[in-house]
């Protein structure tokens, strides 16, 4: 028992002279993201069967949703890199062109549930006759930029991007700004054949 009693005291007494040090105890570290590469900024200039050319960037492709002449030319723009798409929708107006702006606006304004705000910005070019209007939906809602391009006769173009990820607005804000780039050549490189 004399024996055993001692084994403790050498196993406690090691244990209380091995805790105590100078060193500083250790902080635990913040939560964090990875680093994320950018490719370069290069566009290349989209040419097809579609009443429509656009600037569209180098790390990014098409891929053509429709196969009748109806919805050919629907495509989506793949952000390969960010594993994100840009749905863009074409439709040839009939003198609607207030009912397509009212659905992208209500289609826009769906994720306000999750948004901590919609700020919009206008594009207008008369000489290309190219005038659209961009979503921008900050907060953790499911697309965070949409938008709608039209010359307010003939062609109606309506884009939503989406991620393939959580909705996690502060984690995907810089992959987010860096696309939203994008998205803006793309509405201002944008001409009606």
């Amino acid at each position: 028992m004399k024996y055993s009693f001692l084994k403790f005291l050498v196993v406690i007494g090691i244990a209380f002279f091995s805790a105590c040090s100078e060193e500083e105890p250790g902080v635990p570290k913040p939560r964090g993201y990875m680093r994320i590469d950018f490719p370069e900024k290069e566009y290349i200039e989209f040419r097809g069967d579609c009443p429509y050319t656009f600037d569209f960037p180098s790390y990014a492709r098409i891929d053509h949703i429709g196969r009748d002449t109806v919805t050919w030319c629907n495509k989506n723009i793949e952000f390969v890199p960010f594993r994100g798409t840009m749905h863009l929708t074409y439709k040839r107006l009939q003198g609607n062109v207030a009912r397509f702006i009212e659905e992208c606006h209500n289609m826009a304004y769906d994720h306000s549930i999750k948004a901590t705000a919609i700020e919009r910005k206008q594009f207008v070019n008369d000489t290309a006759q190219v005038f659209g209007l961009l979503y921008d939906i900050q907060g953790n809602a499911a697309s965070p930029l949409q938008f709608y391009i039209t010359d307010s006769t003939t062609h109606f173009i309506r884009g939503a991007l989406y991620f393939q990820a959580k909705p996690n607005y502060d984690s995907i804000l810089p992959v987010l700004t860096y696309v939203r780039e994008d998205v803006e050549r793309f509405i201002e490189s944008l001409r009606w054949k």
